[in-house]
């Protein structure tokens, strides 16, 4: 039996990022002062002459200005007698600085040397002198050292170098390092140029997501435990504990709390719960075992229990919950993680099946007799797709439900709208896809108004340029824009006039390419403010039929062009 790699938690993290946790765990080097002061101490002795120029000219960089220019001679200064030096920054530049103590670094000509010598009085004078005496007009000179030098001592060596040179001369020690090092968290900086081996901290930086469900989790919990000191037994308390679970599992809480938070809503449940409580608590612990854990042959034996909840029901809904399931098992047989026979799937199936077909013939409830109808055609779909068989019946006979369902309030459209959108990707080749979609756009624009019947356009055009379609992609944006132009949904007009400019593109109508790319700039930029003409120009060359789309680059140059709408 061939197992396959596929991961069920990353592909749902994958699609459904918001129901897993959002905190980060950041692994951050631990360096102690005491540690970097005696690698700065002994730097000589380990031969990190160069290292430790290197690690000060970066600290430079980030304290004093941003613009040094490195010695690329030989060590010790070099040919050009200095360490490192600045150099001319427009202004327009260093305006943008937000490090260093000042901008005058940009225009003036400051020298640096970098020195780990014991003996750092008579270095100081020396590279002083080699700097004054290269008459490049240095404004100021910085001389890092790796030794402790004493205030009384550093502020004389500054006076005397000043007074004989005129140079503004800054003398920075072992001391300045430490302080700018810790004080301005620059720890990584002096790890990585000196190579310090260093212990590891992780931190866990929590995300705005996990931030509100822990609160949730703790007034949960404290409502639970209150309702347990009172006595207060009932279906809010099933309901809760329900919940709880749900959220240590969004949370990512490890497997034995979220388990254990499953087992207690499974007790509360089946004593103080209703039935459908009961079924939610199976299914939502099946749900965890497959997509979180993957324990496929935990999921397989709670696939089992949620079934005899489901068995007899006359809510469709639960049929429903045991048909995604039943999509889970059969999806881990196939592939080889779950075998056929330990997993029952012929008889799990049949039952299924059987559970469906008996809602689907209570005529008297018209929603619920669709509603199972709908699973029972999805289940066909699926094992017809996957044995390569032709699908059109079963297109055919899905949007004949569809149209059925017009009218039932209690039909649940929106997860068939999802599905349908997301077989587009598979099928879109297929003339039966487009009339099911056509219907359900249709009944879609009447339940929920045209901007949802246009976002459903949206994707199906999409999914037609992708599929390398320009023409009936051009076709279907042409239907979206006119129904898109509105406060709230100008975000997707953006959207339809860019996929509809690259569609125009794609087909070699450049002008009008560049046109509703521009309308789509402006409404970017301007939101409901840009002129309404601009957008029904765009609307009118999106919506040109396709026998016609060889005049819309003229079009397009004449409208977008030649008026200047957009110039």
């Amino acid at each position: 039996m061939k197992v396959d790699q596929f991961s069920p938690r990353e592909f749902l993290r994958a699609r459904r990022p918001e129901k897993f946790a959002d905190s980060v765990i950041e692994e951050r080097p631990i360096l102690d002062r005491s540690v970097l002061e005696y690698q700065l101490a002994t730097i000589t002795t380990r031969s990190q002459e160069v290292k430790f120029a290197t690690f000060a000219r970066h600290l430079a960089e980030r304290e004093i200005c941003p613009n040094l220019l490195p010695q690329t001679g030989p060590t010790g200064g070099g040919d050009s007698k200095v360490d490192a030096e600045t150099y001319p920054v427009a202004d327009d530049l260093s305006m943008g600085w937000h490090v260093g103590i000042g901008r005058d670094a940009a225009s003036e000509r400051w020298g640096f040397a970098f020195s780990a010598k014991k003996k750092w009085q008579e270095k100081v004078r020396s590279d002083v002198d080699e700097i004054v005496r290269t008459r490049r007009g240095y404004r100021k000179a910085f001389f890092v050292s790796n030794q402790a030098i004493r205030d009384k001592a550093r502020a004389q060596a500054e006076d005397k170098l000043r007074n004989k040179y005129g140079l503004d001369v800054r003398i920075l020690d072992r001391t300045w390092i430490l302080e700018k090092v810790f004080g301005n968290r620059h720890e990584v900086l002096a790890i990585n140029d000196l190579e310090l081996d260093t212990a590891v901290r992780k931190e866990l930086r929590k995300g705005p997501r996990d931030v509100r469900r822990e609160k949730d989790l703790n007034e949960l919990e404290a409502r639970i435990q209150e309702s347990l000191q009172h006595q207060r037994f009932g279906h809010q308390l099933a309901e809760d504990c329900i919940d709880a679970a749900d959220l240590a599992r969004q949370l990512e809480r490890p497997r034995t709390e979220i388990d254990g938070l499953f087992d207690r809503a499974e007790r509360i449940a089946s004593k103080y719960g209703t039935e459908h409580q009961r079924l939610k608590c199976a299914y939502q612990k099946a749900w965890t075992a497959y997509w979180w854990h993957e324990d496929f042959e935990q999921f397989a034996a709670l696939y089992t229990e949620v079934e005899n909840c489901a068995k007899g029901s006359r809510n469709a809904y639960e049929l429903e919950l045991l048909t995604n399931l039943w999509f889970l098992l059969h999806g881990a047989v196939t592939r080889g993680v779950l075998n056929q026979a330990s997993a029952a799937l012929q008889s799990h199936s049949e039952r299924l099946t059987k559970e469906l077909e008996r809602l689907s013939q209570e005529v008297d409830r018209p929603s619920t007799s669709l509603q199972a109808q709908t699973s029972l055609l999805l289940i066909r779909f699926y094992l017809k797709s996957a044995a390569k068989e032709s699908i059109d019946p079963v297109l055919r006979d899905l949007r004949k439900v569809v149209r059925k369902c017009e009218g039932l309030v209690g039909y649940p459209l929106d997860p068939l709208v999802k599905i349908v959108t997301e077989m587009g990707e598979t099928i879109h080749t297929i003339p039966a896809y487009d009339e099911v979609l056509e219907t359900v756009v249709i009944l879609t624009s009447t339940r929920k108004g045209e901007v949802s019947a246009a976002r459903m356009l949206l994707e199906r055009g999409a999914q037609l340029l992708r599929s390398g379609r320009p023409y009936d992609a051009i076709r279907t944006f042409g239907r979206v824009l006119r129904k898109l132009h509105k406060h709230e949904s100008r975000h997707d007009l953006v959207r339809a006039l860019y996929l509809c400019g690259c569609a125009y593109e794609r087909v070699g109508l450049l002008w009008a390419a560049r046109g509703t790319l521009l309308a789509a700039a402006s409404f970017a930029i301007w939101g409901g403010h840009a002129g309404s003409s601009s957008l029904l120009q765009a609307t009118e060359m999106a919506g040109t039929p396709t026998g016609s789309l060889a005049s819309n680059s003229h079009l397009a140059r004449n409208r977008h062009l030649g008026q200047g709408d957009f110039s």
